[in-house]
């Protein structure tokens, strides 16, 4: 396959607008965006209610809105498995988060349901895209 040549022009190759993510690819970002966005909602709240926030399930919460804003526009902008499995990492980091040698808390089932329903996307994504 050669490229076009425009006449009286030097052979420049002419980069193609990249198409729209599909349907799946655009729920799996977006379900990373209310992810990171969410986790921002709840910063505040921490760091407003709080006595002491800095601790280290802050910072990693912090680092966890990032990562999941980050890879939503990734898995967005450039649509393959490798930025749908890191988008699916920061998802499943939340769990660190999670404190299972105490009893069960009713924060710790939400945390975990709600990594279970933002992982789905991902991961039906995951099977679609080439």
């Amino acid at each position: 396959m050669s490229l076009p040549v425009v006449p009286g022009r030097p052979s420049v190759p002419i980069v193609e607008r990249p198409t729209t993510p599909s349907r799946e690819v655009l729920v799996a970002s977006i379900s990373l965006l209310v992810l990171g966005l969410g986790t921002v909602l709840v910063l505040i709240a921490w760091f407003v209610r709080a006595p002491n926030p800095w601790t280290w399930r802050g910072i990693f919460a912090m680092m966890t809105a990032v990562g999941a804003i980050g890879s939503s526009y990734a898995v967005w902008r450039l649509p393959s498995r490798a930025t749908l499995l890191v988008g699916l990492v920061v998802v499943l980091t939340t769990l660190l988060r999670v404190d299972f040698s105490g009893e069960v808390r009713a924060s710790q089932v939400v945390l975990m349901l709600l990594t279970i329903l933002f992982s789905a996307p991902l991961i039906y994504a995951f099977g679609r895209v080439d």
